[in-house]
């Protein structure tokens, strides 16, 4: 209708036009209306003002592009609460490293009902597209809210969108901006307490506990419970500072010393010298290498410094720690990782021996980065096994405080940490490199 009425006020003033394109509107029911009059308004009042000048033979074109509002749903005409690109941020440099594949979904969310629906709208009473099972992942285009009900409008694995209900699924989404800036933090630490002459240190805590006994769960502020770690004093609060955690010294006394902590916001904290290890590598070796492990998200990247920048160089899905009768979150911070192994034994609450884990990398206390554990009995069908227990990770966390990816990704992570020094033939493998180890 606005478009004949366009005409036909342009061909009145200057002769006959054809006109194309779309007239803008903002996608919204609140504002299109006012939107279309108030712009017909404004044309007539341009097509009259030109009225005097002397008039075209004939005018050939006149577009009117379409006004588009990211900020709106185009289907439910809801506003965006977050959208979402499916892809690695143009500001983060990816240079694959690892042949073995890697996700294809990394922004999605998965069923934690027996069963969900896919409808066509974010409503309860709009039909229902598709029915999807427990733990199935769905691409995440965007997230909506109708009054207080967040709704995940989705993409099917056959190309159709829908929107799910927010309370039947979990979302996860890989962190690369944000993993790249706690890199960046923690290199500033090091980097500013060696220009300063600042000694650099690691808390030196652990104590192997394979039968876990005696463990101890008092937790800080922070939920870090005091296990394997220990106590760091400020004013009257007592902090729970993980093993391997990367501090500077500020005073050391006969007994104690006064520290600053990487993770931790407090401007000091006062240890006993007894947890305390020097951290020479940090002083005087590059650092080049790190892994980002996301405890919230469950999936974990690996960086390495290429030119001078960060780059990704793998990201994969993963399990972290779960506070239970035999283990803990796995507890966030700036770690460096002290060693790494072909097999690590783990003991079952059933069975004296549980089973093993490849290709072990140690970061803070008996906390692990290791492929897919399997038990003594699923030796036997150790293939589908894995394929089995691999299958779940990116989804919910479950582990006794160490990190799991797939078994073959663990091992280009253990080659990767010893690829410039020569491996020995003992299990144990120290490492030479600064292997920068951060759980978010």
């Amino acid at each position: 209708m606005l478009k004949a009425v366009l005409a036909q006020l342009v061909e009145q003033y200057h002769g006959k036009v054809e006109v194309t394109g779309s007239i803008p509107v903002d996608g919204t029911r609140k504002y299109g209306g006012k939107m279309k009059k108030g712009l017909l308004f404004g044309l007539l009042i341009l097509v009259m003002g030109c009225s005097s000048v002397e008039p075209k033979e004939k005018i050939d074109v006149v577009v009117v592009e379409e006004i588009v509002n990211e900020n709106i749903d185009p289907i439910s005409k809801f506003s965006y609460e977050e959208t979402y690109l499916n892809e690695i941020p143009e500001t983060v440099k990816f240079h694959e490293k690892y042949k073995g594949g890697h996700p294809q979904l990394l922004d999605y969310v998965f069923v934690r009902t027996s069963a969900a629906s896919i409808r066509e709208l974010p409503n309860s009473k709009s039909k229902v597209i598709k029915k999807v099972k427990y733990r199935q992942r769905l691409k995440v285009l965007g997230k909506v809210k109708d009054y207080t009900l967040v709704w995940y409008k989705v993409e099917l694995p056959t190309g159709e969108v829908g929107y799910v209900y927010g309370k039947v699924v979990v979302f996860r989404t890989f962190k690369f901006k944000e993993a790249k800036e706690e890199i960046v933090k923690l290199e500033n630490f090091i980097n500013e307490a060696n220009k300063n002459n600042e000694k650099l240190l690691v808390v030196n805590s652990y104590v192997p506990n394979p039968n876990n006994e005696n463990m101890l769960r008092k937790k800080d502020k922070y939920g870090v419970a005091l296990d394997q770690n220990i106590r760091a004093k400020y004013k009257n609060q007592v902090i729970h500072l993980p093993d391997s955690s990367i501090i500077k010294l500020i005073e050391k006394n006969k007994r104690t010393s006064k520290i600053k902590a990487s993770w931790y916001p407090e401007e000091y904290f006062i240890v006993e010298n007894r947890n305390l290890k020097s951290a020479t590598k940090l002083s005087v070796g590059e650092l080049k290498k790190a892994i980002i492990i996301d405890a919230t998200n469950q999936n974990l990247m690996l960086f390495e410094k290429i030119n001078s920048e960060w780059n990704v160089i793998s990201y994969v899905y993963s399990k972290t720690g779960d506070d239970s009768k035999l283990g803990f979150e796995t507890p966030k911070g700036y770690y460096l990782a002290p060693m790494t192994k072909y097999t690590m034994w783990y003991n079952s609450p059933v069975a004296e021996d549980g089973g093993t884990a490849k290709f072990a990398t140690r970061f803070t206390g008996g906390a692990y980065l290791h492929g897919t554990p399997i038990g003594k009995l699923e030796e036997k069908y150790r293939r589908s096994a894995l394929k089995a227990k691999e299958r779940n990770l990116g989804t919910y966390s479950g582990t006794r405080k160490c990190v799991r990816t797939t078994e073959q990704h663990a091992k280009f992570i253990f080659n990767w940490i010893l690829e410039n020094q020569k491996k020995t033939k003992r299990n144990e493998q120290e490492i030479g490199e600064n292997i920068l180890t951060i759980v978010i």
